[in-house]
């Protein structure tokens, strides 16, 4: 690109290029905590669960039952559509952000640790796939993990 340029107007047009360079090389808060994000997993290996060779982790879980039945007397079998909620904390997770929480893409999980959980006597499950998977991720700043999935 040429730009031809008239003494007068010089300093403000040179005034006009550092300004808008600025604000070009300034990075965004989505920047910033994308840029944080991937210097955090860097070095995550998903393989430990947080904690590792410290106390056990605790997995607080909780289930909101949207409908239930119908109920099979003979097999003693029943539908259920809910949400099974997680919540740990991981604290190789935690962010220095301004921002409270983050919401992520689910893709995320598969580069993070997440509980391996197991419903005993469950006959079949599925996660609720229609129109896409119902599934939502979000870490605190202090690396508590909040992780929920409709089921059917």
């Amino acid at each position: 690109m040429v730009i031809y340029l008239k003494r007068s107007g010089f300093s403000w047009i040179l005034h006009a290029f550092s300004t808008l360079s600025f604000a070009l090389s300034k990075p965004t808060n989505e920047e910033n905590i994308s840029l944080q994000l991937d210097n955090l997993l860097h070095g995550y290996d998903r393989r430990l669960r947080p904690g590792f060779g410290e106390e056990p982790v605790v997995i607080k879980t909780d289930i909101l039952v949207r409908s239930m039945g119908p109920v099979n007397e003979r097999s003693m079998d029943y539908s259920m559509d809910c949400y099974f909620r997680q919540l740990w904390v991981d604290k190789r997770l935690a962010l220095n952000v301004s921002t409270q929480n983050i919401s992520l893409n689910i893709k995320v999980l598969d580069r993070l640790w997440y509980p391996d959980t197991v419903f005993l006597n469950g006959g079949r499950s599925f996660v609720h796939m229609i129109p896409m998977p119902n599934k939502f991720f979000r870490i605190n700043k202090d690396g508590t993990v909040f992780y929920s999935q409709r089921s059917v």
